[in-house]
């Protein structure tokens, strides 16, 4: 008796590391370079150097092997501390790297308005740890001065302060202007932690103005600003300005006379009494009275007061009911001309046509119908029939076939009545059985094959609404699958070939053919196709092979997938 011994393997990995501290180490390979597989021990660590053994499963000829991972500590990259400065002065670029020769970025960007703290992100692979840095940033001091002005127009300003209330010096621009109103900027001068500043010295103008004054008859002499007026012209008058500047007043004065006015109205008979200049009035008619014009003057005002009858629009329509959408033509048959129109429909639509108008009423109800009228005078008259219009919805009729393709074996379709604003039905199932009432039957067709129409109306009184659908009956699927064939070239059982006969839809036909180690031999999308035993060109050896069938049943969505297996003979 000879015994083998076979020279045990040594596995082999590709080193691992190194890695910074913390870094996310990848589960080490569970098979070798050399095909041995096993566990490895302990557990991994990212924070330490450590030795890992590798452990082959057992029934392999191999040894234990070894690796050692080296995890190295990180650096804390060093910086100099930056200094002071002011809000709003430029600030030099951090360095990119650190003393201890990390390099990284730093973020955020650098904000010289306010103290910001910043991070350095070492880059790369270095094995580092962030930093922070923080900029201490100082705000501008606003200068503070006490208001100048106003002064009048023409007047010496005194010169602006140089030096702040809190001590920060500068100067002023542009040079003092003692004509208008103007704004001036301090700008603090340079090595001071301040901000500009500004402030406005108001110049009031010498108004010169004119002034028209009207006075009733008879309202002579009067005292104007101090000054007796003591009959109409033109007067220079010099005054006080709010400011207290001296300005000029060219002041005229007209007298006004006794005045008379005629107005003319008309009022709808419905509007009475009518109200005009604080008096009451019931009737048409001519009337006067002595008022106080705008000017606060007597006056005589003539009214002509007209009245205008009272209009009753009325209306026809072509029909009163109907079912949705119904259409109907409303005649405006009140007589007289009219600014203006308006139709209300009862469902919350209007339309603006004075003659006859077509509206179409889409929803069931009764609805009352109102008119509108508008005279040139703007006399209006109102007219509403209540339920003039009554509507029926019509029905939509639908079904829902449960299902719509069924087998010669059981031939059953539950039908689910989905029709809306429908109270009684009528079916037909197409296969002249008869028809039924009821709201969602049932009904058991011949079991032959063929497709028959149903037919569904639904009523909503005297509205109707039809719908058809199609019923296919189908065979089932009728198929054969030999278990044998014989490839060796004498004309007979040539090839493995599934044998369809009913039932089956052929654009959804697929045959696989596999080895015992699941391996796919032959394809094909055709039923009349079938496997001759080869692959690659090679016939195939003798023994058992799978087959897996996937068809769609005909008529429906349903697949079938079968499976089974065929001996190969030479």
């Amino acid at each position: 008796m000879t015994i083998t011994i076979t020279t045990q393997i040594t596995p082999t990995f590709a080193q691992v590391g190194p890695f910074c501290t913390g870094a996310n180490l990848a589960p080490l390979p569970t098979t070798s370079q050399n095909n041995i597989s096993g566990t490895w021990s302990p557990a991994l660590n990212n924070t330490a150097t450590t030795t890992y053994t590798f452990t082959p499963n057992p029934n392999q000829c191999a040894v234990p092997t070894a690796m050692t991972i080296v995890v190295n500590n990180a650096v804390t990259p060093t910086f100099a501390q930056v200094e002071l400065f002011c809000a709003g002065s430029a600030i030099p670029a951090l360095p990119t790297t650190s003393q201890n020769n990390i390099s990284g970025t730093w973020s955020p960007a650098l904000n010289n308005q306010q103290t910001t703290t910043y991070t350095f992100t070492p880059g790369g692979n270095q094995c580092a740890t962030t930093q922070t840095l923080t900029i201490q940033i100082t705000p501008q001091t606003p200068p503070d001065f006490v208001q100048v002005g106003p002064f009048c127009q023409g007047t010496t300003i005194p010169a602006l302060p140089t030096t702040s209330l809190n001590g920060i010096t500068g100067t002023w621009s542009p040079e003092l202007n003692n004509q208008q109103t103007t704004t001036y900027t301090f700008t603090p001068s340079a090595g001071q932690c301040a901000s500009s500043t500004t402030t406005i010295v108001q110049v009031n103008t010498v108004d010169t103005t004119a002034t028209s004054l009207t006075v009733c008859f008879g309202d002579f002499p009067f005292l104007w600003n101090g000054l007796n007026i003591a009959s109409e012209g033109v007067y220079d008058i010099v005054l006080v300005n709010q400011f207290g500047c001296d300005s000029l007043v060219t002041l005229t004065v007209n007298e006004l006379s006794f005045s008379t006015s005629t107005t003319n109205a008309v009022v709808c008979q419905n509007d009475l009494p009518f109200n005009w200049n604080g008096e009451t009035y019931f009737s048409a008619g001519n009337y006067a009275t002595v008022l106080v014009n705008s000017f606060g003057c007597d006056s005589t005002a003539n009214l002509n007061l007209s009245v205008e009858n009272f209009i009753q629009p009325t209306f026809t329509a072509d029909v009163f009911e109907g079912c949705t959408p119904l259409t109907v033509t409303f005649q405006n048959n009140t007589l007289g001309e009219f600014s203006s129109c308006l139709w209300n429909f009862g469902d919350g639509q209007v339309d603006s046509i004075c003659g006859a108008v077509d509206y179409t009423f889409e929803t069931e109800d009764c609805f009352d119908i109102s008119l509108s009228l508008t005279t040139v005078n703007g006399c209006i008259g109102f007219t509403t029939l209540e339920d003039l219009i009554c509507v029926t919805a019509t029905p939509i009729a639908n079904f829902i076939a449960n299902p719509s393709v069924v087998s010669t074996i059981e031939p059953l379709v539950n039908f689910v009545n989905t029709s809306v604003f429908a109270d009684t039905y009528s079916w037909d199932f197409g296969d002249d059985s008869g028809n039924s009432s009821q709201e969602s039957p049932f009904h058991i067709y011949p079991e032959e094959q063929g497709e028959y129409v149903v037919t569904l109306i639904a009523y909503n009184g005297t509205c109707t609404d039809t719908v058809f659908q199609m019923i296919s009956i189908q065979s089932e699927p009728l198929f054969y699958v030999p278990n044998t064939f014989t490839p060796d070239g004498d004309l007979f059982n040539q090839s493995f070939l599934p044998i369809f006969t009913a039932g089956f839809d052929p654009y959804g036909y697929n045959l696989l053919i596999f080895n015992r180690w699941g391996e796919v031999l032959f394809e094909s999308n055709n039923a009349a196709v079938g496997w001759d035993g080869t692959y690659g060109g090679e016939i195939c050896q003798d023994g058992t092979y799978i087959w897996q069938i996937t068809f769609k049943e005909l008529g429906r969505d349903k697949r079938q997938i079968i499976r089974g297996h065929i001996n190969l003979l030479r």
